[in-house]
């Protein structure tokens, strides 16, 4: 979960995994609300 990011949600096996997961989804998080013009507040 990136609870700055609402909706964004991974997981992983292990805490690295997870960490990796973690900033892979808020990535594309972040691409499809540019996308969307979601602005996210600062």
């Amino acid at each position: 979960m990136v609870p700055s990011i609402p909706g964004c949600v991974t997981w992983g096996e292990t805490i690295e995994e997870a960490i990796a997961m973690a900033k892979e989804a808020a990535e594309g998080c972040l691409e499809v609300y540019a996308e969307q013009g979601i602005v996210m507040p600062d």
